[in-house]
């Protein structure tokens, strides 16, 4: 078991916020905040939307998954991943996928933008970094949120 990434642009909210009504059936998602992180899904209503151009990927167990996001950390700071989610710095690149779970959640459209430009911004630093299943998974993120910056979204599942 391990986490999947599932990611959309222009999402549509069907209007639907009755969990139970079947739309999953249909091909819609459920969208719902996680209620530790309600701040990168706030631009997101509750309920079921219809993806547009989606996409996914494996991001690995959840085990590799938080070995790559302290890796991520690394590239941005010299402070400790755990440091960071005691004390965290919103200007840090990436802060809000550093502190962000794991294995539950969605970010909305306007930090998927937010994290799509840092990135760019931080891609040149993967020439450094000799670790090929990082730089993949690194790419993977950096498409997943440029796509649902497009009024979509990036599902953590």
């Amino acid at each position: 078991m391990g986490l999947d990434i599932r990611y959309c642009a222009q999402a549509w909210f069907s209007g639907n916020s009755d969990y139970d009504s079947g739309c999953g059936e249909v091909g819609m998602d459920w969208i719902r905040a996680n209620p530790d992180f309600p701040e990168v899904a706030a631009d997101l209503k509750t309920g079921w939307y219809m993806p547009g151009q989606k996409g996914h990927f494996d991001a690995g167990s959840y085990g590799s998954y938080n070995r790559w996001r302290e890796q991520l950390c690394g590239m941005v700071t010299t402070k400790a991943i755990n440091r960071v989610w005691l004390d965290p710095d919103p200007e840090l690149p990436f802060i809000s996928l550093i502190c962000f779970t794991d294995c539950d959640g969605v970010v909305g459209p306007k930090a998927c933008a937010t994290l799509a430009r840092q990135f760019a911004e931080h891609e040149h630093k993967l020439s450094a970094i000799d670790d090929e299943r990082f730089c993949a998974t690194y790419r993977q993120f950096k498409k997943a949120f440029e796509v649902g910056a497009e009024s979509g979204y990036v599902l953590f599942t």
